[in-house]
């Protein structure tokens, strides 16, 4: 409930559901995520299905020592993107850093907070109403996200992202999807690497590349043939996100909705992405998946 003396009474009941499972021996576990409104939209049948067909039959403890093409899971993306829009177009980045580095062509973001996928909320923490909007267009980024109070500071125009915080970002974000499924995506990028979840993100802020570090899992090889080979024990990778954002050649047909860090009023929806090289992967040591 959202009571302000400028609008009517804002009230909704929500229920929020999120799981994250891997399934088979470690290192090499299949893993799926999702979050939805209620049990039966998580399809927790269909999600522990899925892990299981991502399994890895062998594991190996090495890391690549070169640049290889990458294919990220719809997981990997919705976090990624999560954490890239929650600095590059948020209102306080929109006041400090530099404007945020153009991505891929391939890449356009809406924010769907209306979409009955994932965790749609009519109104934002402010109780202003909110629809859907346009953040990124054929990867040009079109503007940040501001509330009630954020916008009168800058002198623009409020966009319905009330957070009851000191910043706005927007928590709907859904990645447009492409025309070819994770299969082809594979079969682009034979020689090279799927990587399935990301964890312990972290973002250096102030900057328009975002520097991150993370623990790549459930990574695999990725035959000449598309298949999905070998597991690889899990992995440091230090990139950027911006860099990653701007690499992707292709999206996938198939989105995931998921929520990577509890506690927000929403879900990025995400989907396979193909980058034609990437690097900054490097051995864990001591790490048990």
């Amino acid at each position: 409930m959202v009571a302000a003396s400028f609008h009517p009474l804002r009230t909704v009941r929500l229920t929020a559901a999120s799981a994250a499972v891997r399934t088979g021996r470690r290192p090499g576990s299949g893993f799926a995520a999702r979050s939805a409104r209620t049990l039966a939209e998580l399809d927790l049948e269909q999600l522990v299905a899925r892990a299981r067909a991502l399994e890895a039959p062998e594991s190996v403890a090495e890391a690549p020592g070169r640049p290889l093409p990458l294919v990220l899971s719809p997981e990997v993306s919705a976090a990624l993107i999560e954490a890239w829009a929650r600095l590059a177009l948020s209102a306080r980045g929109a006041r400090e850093t530099a404007a945020p580095a153009a991505l891929a062509r391939a890449v356009t973001l809406d924010d769907e907070p209306l979409a009955a996928r994932g965790l749609p909320l009519p109104f934002d923490l402010d109780g202003s109403p909110r629809a859907r909007r346009r953040f990124v267009e054929g990867g040009r980024v079109l503007g940040a996200a501001f509330d009630l109070e954020l916008a009168a500071r800058a002198g623009t125009v409020p966009t319905g992202h009330g957070l009851a915080s000191d910043d706005a970002w927007p928590v709907h974000l859904a990645l447009a999807p492409g025309a070819v499924g994770e299969e082809e995506l594979l079969r682009h990028a034979a020689g090279g690497l799927r990587v399935g979840a990301v964890e312990h993100l972290s973002v250096r802020e102030g900057d328009a590349a975002l520097v991150f570090h993370a623990v790549a899992r459930n990574v695999r090889r990725i035959g000449a043939d598309g298949a999905l080979g070998t597991g690889l024990a899990p992995l440091a990778w230090n990139g950027s996100l911006a860099a990653v954002l701007a690499a992707v050649e292709e999206v996938g047909r198939e989105t995931v909705t998921w929520s990577p860090r509890p506690g927000l009023p929403g879900a990025t929806t995400g989907a396979a992405l193909r980058l034609a090289a990437a690097a900054g992967f490097e051995p864990l040591g001591g790490a048990r998946s």
